[in-house]
């Protein structure tokens, strides 16, 4: 039996990513939550079959027996908020044999290291809004350590202090330092 291409997302990877995506309706909190649960939900599918990766070398490939493998499908949803738009969907499939390693090696201590960070970052995980410092030098690592809760009043006061000086020079006035 040969499971590649869309059979096997067909039969298993579409099934989970639809699993996860109604148990991510299902949980939604109402808009008049006042405490909200932490839920990690992992697409996971067993296999009891040999998972066979090719390693690409440079004048041949090499077949390979692999224990796991990590599947990415970027998803777009088109009547979402745009920044809600493009989610990249995760299902691993890991054989049966290797199953209980990637429980203990995996699975547990992402979801130590989650529990940990949802309790250090709790204002932004519970009002969904933080901001990071050094975007603009280095938006893809390292942001963790940078997040803070975003401070509405800091960004108005800026824009405030602002609008009020350009009025005072309407009016001939002297700005705001």
């Amino acid at each position: 039996m040969e499971l590649s291409g869309s059979e096997s997302y067909n039969t298993l990877v579409l099934p989970i990513i639809k699993a996860l995506l109604h148990f991510q309706i299902a949980e939604e909190p109402p808009k008049t939550a006042v405490y909200f649960d932490a839920h990690l939900a992992l697409g996971i599918g067993v296999l009891n079959a040999p998972m066979v990766g090719v390693r690409v070398l440079d004048k041949s490939n090499e077949l390979i027996l692999v224990p796991w493998v990590r599947v990415v499908r970027h998803e777009y949803f088109e009547n979402l908020e745009r920044w809600k738009r493009s989610k990249h969907l995760v299902v691993d499939i890991v054989h049966k044999d290797f199953f209980q390693k990637y429980l203990e090696d995996h699975v547990w201590s992402f979801a130590k290291e989650f529990a940990a960070l949802a309790v250090k970052h709790q204002q932004v995980f519970a009002t969904g809004e933080g901001f990071a410092t050094g975007m603009e030098k280095d938006s893809w690592t390292n942001v963790e350590p940078r997040l803070k809760p975003r401070d509405i009043k800091a960004n108005i006061t800026p824009a405030k202090i602002i609008l009020q000086n350009i009025l005072r020079l309407i009016t001939g006035r002297k700005p705001l330092e």
